[in-house]
């Protein structure tokens, strides 16, 4: 089992390697960081730095900066997440690998789970370095990073990886059938 999510994990890496080294990484971190900027100069010189009171009330004491960089963050990762898999689903669908695995008696969770532990390890990266820019603004995630935040974050993935790799594939073979 572990041999078969390796080698995917490995297969699919070197393939996004060789093909766009950087630039999805770079531009979904773009993203995260502009989402960051224009809200922090709207709000420091914009505002002056002053919300009413039911913003605080809502965000359980949250700044406004600590809650844009956690809303950015976790779009960048619901984003890279969503959008590498996907990627890669299309990519094994062109090259015919993923029709032939879709259509064999083999088990497809083990290469389902490699492809979503590479995607997802290089989603990290991005929301982790979309975090630290937030830090570097004025963001006090010491609070809102628990251990709850990130069971929360877990299943989150999970749930996009049953709805990409389980339901999506189906539909395509019944569309193939039909």
């Amino acid at each position: 089992m572990w041999q078969v999510i390796f080698s995917t994990y490995h297969k699919n890496r070197i393939g996004i390697l060789r093909a766009v080294p950087w630039s999805f990484m770079v531009s979904r971190v773009i993203t995260g960081v502009t989402q960051i900027i224009f809200p922090y100069f709207v709000y420091r010189y914009f505002m002056h730095g002053n919300l009413n009171n039911e913003f605080s009330k809502y965000v359980n004491g949250a700044d406004y900066i600590t809650y844009i960089v956690l809303g950015s963050a976790l779009n960048v990762l619901a984003v890279a997440t969503l959008m590498n898999i996907g990627r890669a689903l299309i990519t094994e669908l062109r090259e015919g690998t993923l029709e032939m695995l879709l259509l064999s008696p083999a088990p497809r969770s083990e290469y389902f789970l490699g492809c979503l532990l590479e995607q997802t390890t290089r989603a990290f990266l991005e929301f982790g370095t979309v975090l630290i820019v937030g830090v570097l603004f004025g963001a006090k995630l010491s609070n809102f990073l628990s251990t709850r935040a990130l069971i929360t974050i877990l299943l989150a993935i999970l749930s996009f990886f049953v709805w990409e790799f389980y339901y999506l594939p189906l539909c395509y073979i019944q569309e193939t059938l039909i």
